[in-house]
């Protein structure tokens, strides 16, 4: 094991109780989650950086910002979907024949056509780092952990960039809401 290696995984077994509580307390209203998760995964990820460990200055301020992250993570994971074609009693009523048959106007649908092609303008003009994110999250329905791994880029950049794209399609689309 390097010798950076060690100092890491003894600062981790020195503060293991403490770090765990920690963790209990941030995460306390996120279903089913491990702290010991949380907590090795900030550890492996120290680990494995290939001596970028040795510009880190205040290790104890850096483990404690990395598992707020990785707590923000758990809570923005992906939230369940209801579909309208699963039924929702014995009889094989579903969620869609609950609402009814909507039936649209000509109007109606020629006004969600229009939102839609403004929406898409809205969306072709942002610059590319934006409209990926945009898109990629949006519409794709990807995760932000998953592009950053897959884009090797840091996850607070993607969301950063989906902030400013979400602004961004706010300011061009205002006159809608």
């Amino acid at each position: 094991m390097k010798r950076q290696d060690q100092g890491i995984a003894e600062f981790f077994e020195q503060q293991r109780s403490r770090l765990l509580h920690y963790i209990r307390l941030k995460a306390a209203s996120i279903p089913e989650f491990d702290p010991e998760d949380i907590l090795q995964d900030v550890m492996l990820s120290l680990i494995g950086r290939d001596g970028s460990v040795s510009a880190i200055e205040n290790l104890a301020g850096y483990v404690r910002r990395a598992i707020e992250n990785r707590i923000i993570d758990r809570r923005r994971g992906r939230k369940p979907s209801v579909s309208m074609e699963s039924s929702v009693n014995d009889d094989g009523v579903t969620l869609g024949d609950m609402l009814g048959d909507m039936q649209y106007e000509a109007h109606t649908a020629m006004e969600k056509k229009e939102l839609a092609r403004r929406l898409a303008d809205a969306v072709d003009s942002l610059a590319p780092p934006y409209r990926s994110v945009w898109v990629a999250t949006e519409v794709e329905g990807r995760s932000f952990a998953e592009l950053s791994e897959e884009w090797s880029e840091p996850l607070n950049t993607l969301l950063s960039r989906k902030h400013r794209a979400a602004k961004m399609l706010k300011k061009k689309l205002a006159d809608i809401a």
